[in-house]
């Protein structure tokens, strides 16, 4: 077997840090794009549903729909290498992981609608604000607990 110098195998770490550095890159960056898709959805059915649900559970329903199409442009474009064949339990899961951030997203939506009259005239600033909130959490959720590798449900590239 032959011997790794220390500076090698420094080099050969190197080069691993900056692929990773790279993916996470690209999966912030495509994960940005699913949330402004979402967004798109979360403020067409709030409009939509605004005068007969009101401002906080229309909220609440346009906020699921967006929920399901930011996981449906994550599974196939952040975390496409990643993607699970069980959709159900990966849609639950990414619904539970990003609870956290759906909080954040809510909360902040909800504060904004209740506090300041312009944000209740335009809900769509609070859902902005709230998404922007809610960015970080349900990325490191997302990456960490829903779109991870070796989770023995076909996993991986091809499969999904």
């Amino acid at each position: 077997m032959r011997r790794v110098s220390a500076a090698v195998a420094v080099e050969r770490a190197w080069a691993r840090s900056e692929r990773l550095r790279r993916m996470t890159s690209f999966r912030f960056l495509a994960f940005c794009i699913a949330g402004a898709l979402g967004f798109v959805a979360d403020v067409a059915v709030l409009w939509l549903v605004l005068d007969s649900l009101g401002l906080y559970l229309g909220r609440v329903v346009s906020f699921m729909v967006a929920v399901t199409v930011t996981w449906i442009v994550n599974r196939h474009l952040a975390f496409r290498d990643r993607r699970s064949t069980a959709f159900v339990r990966e849609w639950g899961r990414y619904v539970t992981a990003n609870s956290s951030g759906a909080i954040a997203n809510y909360g902040t939506y909800a504060v904004m609608v209740a506090t300041l009259p312009f944000v209740a005239a335009n809900p769509a600033l609070g859902v902005a604000a709230g998404s922007v909130a809610g960015l970080v959490l349900n990325f490191t959720a997302s990456h960490l607990l829903v779109f991870r590798r070796g989770r023995g449900e076909g996993n991986g590239p091809g499969s999904g």
